[in-house]
């Protein structure tokens, strides 16, 4: 008995979605006239990028490989202090990581409909980031079957 009812509380759980989404209706274009709210988009990010190879091919070929785009892997950043000016030393940021982090990205629209977009610190320390590559290199473009 005690399985059936965690069966039907996985059931009941896994159907709430649906149950939610399941009113959702189209607008026209006159209803979404009368929509009114608020612009802008805020993305907090932490991540990190490995990508195996990227190659530019001309009439040669510039090949760059184990790309890593992460966090720098630095030990004691510093902030400013908004009231003085003066360095401080940010605790949370003591610690070494390889992770992009502490990055905030603003998107919003200004009222003459350009965009605006802002890219800082979600803290006010600086952002925590590095690149490093595994190698670069050029390479000659002549097929081997012609030779």
């Amino acid at each position: 008995m005690k399985g059936l009812k965690k069966l039907a509380l996985a059931t009941a759980v896994a159907a709430a979605p649906f149950a939610a989404n399941a009113d959702l209706k189209a607008l026209d274009d006159s209803a979404m006239g009368n929509v009114t709210g608020q612009a802008g988009v805020t993305i907090e990010l932490e991540t990190r990028v490995s990508i195996g190879e990227f190659t530019y091919t001309d009439e040669g070929t510039f090949a760059v490989s184990d790309i890593e785009i992460g966090g720098a892997n630095a030990s004691g950043l510093i902030a400013t202090d908004p009231n003085t000016g003066d360095p401080v030393a940010v605790p949370g940021l003591a610690t070494q990581s390889n992770l992009l982090d502490d990055l905030k990205i603003d998107i919003d629209v200004a009222a003459d409909g350009d965009a605006v977009i802002h890219v800082g610190s979600n803290t006010g320390a600086p952002i925590d980031w590095g690149m490093q590559v595994g190698e670069m290199s050029l390479r000659d473009n002549v097929d081997a079957s012609s030779a």
